[in-house]
């Protein structure tokens, strides 16, 4: 670690103002500086670690889309009060095929507008729950229900 301490120092010290620094304040600068570096190699594994661990949940979810598929029956009900109230039912048909194709963009956001939940059961055994804004889904969960709706 001396001899990257070294190099910080003398690296500093061929720019002004560094250059007028006593030596003294010039390895003090050299010291935070090394220990800024090893802070950004941290954050940077850190990062790094965060998004295979993002990644791997997300083929975890992609696998389990593999249970169903577009002649699977869903059913969109109010899971909010104890009446079981619904609003619709069918087979996914093209919405397998958007599902398949989810991207794990942690990051996105709906388009301008009101942005609703829509919690739909799937085949008796998933739930999915979807962020819906102006008709696009932009985010959902997927959810093996452990006691399967009858």
């Amino acid at each position: 670690m001396e001899v990257e301490h070294q190099e910080i120092a003398n690296f500093l010290e061929a720019y002004p103002p560094f250059s007028d620094l006593p030596a003294k304040a010039l390895n003090k600068l050299a010291s935070h500086v090394e220990v800024f570096i090893g802070l950004i190699y941290f954050l940077t594994t850190l990062g790094f670690v965060y998004g295979v661990n993002e990644t791997l949940q997300a083929r975890g979810y992609i696998n389990e889309l593999s249970n169903f598929d577009s002649l699977s029956s869903y059913q969109i009900q109010n899971f909010d009060t104890k009446r079981d109230v619904r609003y619709g039912e069918g087979k996914l048909g093209n919405f397998y095929t958007c599902l398949n194709a989810y991207k794990p963009l942690s990051w996105a956001s709906p388009k301008k507008g009101a942005a609703s939940t829509v919690k739909i059961l799937i085949g008796n055994s998933y739930l999915l729950s979807t962020r819906v804004a102006e008709g696009s889904v932009y985010r959902f969960t997927l959810a093996r229900l452990r006691h399967p709706q009858n």
